[in-house]
């Protein structure tokens, strides 16, 4: 189905270029299999990580993507000796495609898996309907995320609005690490695993919570002097922004281990839910308030909408699983000890 899905999505893009390119009166100066293998090759990537992440096969991907990294650098070093550099962006597009085909075909020697295209009309039904909530939930996120450019366009300067969109970029990097875990516990917990992954939830979501908390405390000192070294003294309006933006990053980059949790025990209405409050809150306070206090207003409402998603979710795992206030964000020293030891990357220790 992986395959078969990634080849339609390949043929589904190429095919929608041309009449969006003419509805819009847009050029298209580039071959066409520059986006097809760009979106088979990503397919072809999350599909076979998934895999392999719900076989706790986590070397594998790894392995494959270092050597397609370390080969795009040796062609394009080379390129650039033979003054080939005509080369640079068809290589780097069909990367993917050869960083996707490696990593399945290693998939199926190595867990001697033959592709089929037997499908039941339930399972088939069951993976759509999975799949439109999930793009559902992906729309809201994405909403939720970007919905304040627009009221910050309308109502703010050009100026504050890169100032606020240089926030919005240095807050998003506290999300890939979570992103990266969420991406690993979500195939484990499908696999199987969802009662003793469950408490580990938890405890990554506390872990993240305390080591950001140090990071954010660093930028909260000297980010008045670090953001506009870093991106130039137009930048001067990135500070308090930020200093405002810091509980709305706590809180979701922490609840990605939650999202993981009720995505892969097929509960995404819970995240839809929770999405759906945060853009309310978001779009209501944007409305009354940048037009009035400018980016600072922009920053503090989405932090509020952050952290009415975050309470909205972690409140559904706490009556789920009968735990305290304090239970859900004071880890013990022996789960301290767990996470020293390497707990959540071994899967025989989840084991009861």
């Amino acid at each position: 189905l992986s395959i078969g899905w990634s080849f339609i999505s390949a043929i589904i893009t190429v095919a929608l270029f041309i009449p969006f390119s003419e509805l819009f009166s847009l050029t298209i100066d580039f071959p066409l299999y520059y986006p097809a293998a760009y979106i088979l090759g990503n397919m072809l990537i999350s599909f076979g990580n998934a895999f392999c992440y719900s076989k706790y096969r986590f070397v594998l991907p790894g392995m494959v993507a270092g050597a397609i990294n370390l080969l795009l650098i040796l062609l394009l070093t080379g390129a650039r000796h033979l003054h080939a550099e005509a080369y640079f962006i068809p290589v780097y597009f069909l990367s993917f495609l050869l960083h996707g085909s490696i990593l399945f075909m290693l998939i199926l020697i190595r867990f001697k898996k033959i592709p089929s295209f037997n499908f039941s009309r339930i399972n088939l039904k069951s993976i759509f309907n999975y799949s439109l909530h999930a793009y559902a939930g992906n729309l809201l996120f994405l909403l939720m995320n970007r919905v304040d450019y627009l009221f910050v366009r309308k109502y703010c300067t050009p100026g504050d609005l890169g100032n606020y969109i240089q926030v919005s970029k240095a807050a998003q990097l506290f999300l890939i690490l979570p992103s990266i875990i969420s991406t690993v516990l979500f195939p484990v917990i499908a696999g199987g695993l969802k009662h003793a992954v469950a408490t580990r939830v938890r405890t990554l979501s506390v872990m993240i919570i305390f080591v950001y908390s140090l990071a954010l405390l660093l930028l909260l000192i000297t980010g008045y002097w670090l953001f506009p070294f870093l991106y130039g003294g137009s930048f001067n309006k990135m500070y308090w922004p930020f200093v405002l933006l810091i509980p709305g990053i706590l809180a979701l980059s922490s609840l990605y281990p939650y999202n993981a949790y009720y995505s892969a025990i097929d509960k995404l209405m819970i995240n839809i839910r929770g999405s759906f409050f945060a853009v309310l809150v978001i779009v209501a306070g944007d409305a009354l308030l940048i037009p009035v206090y400018g980016i600072r207003a922009a920053a503090l409402i989405s932090s509020a909408g952050y952290v009415v998603y975050h309470a909205y979710v972690v409140s559904v795992f706490k009556k789920e699983h009968l735990l305290s206030f304090k239970e859900l964000f004071i880890l013990s020293r022996q789960e301290y000890l767990y996470i020293l030891k390497g707990l959540i990357h071994n899967p025989a220790n989840y084991k009861e």
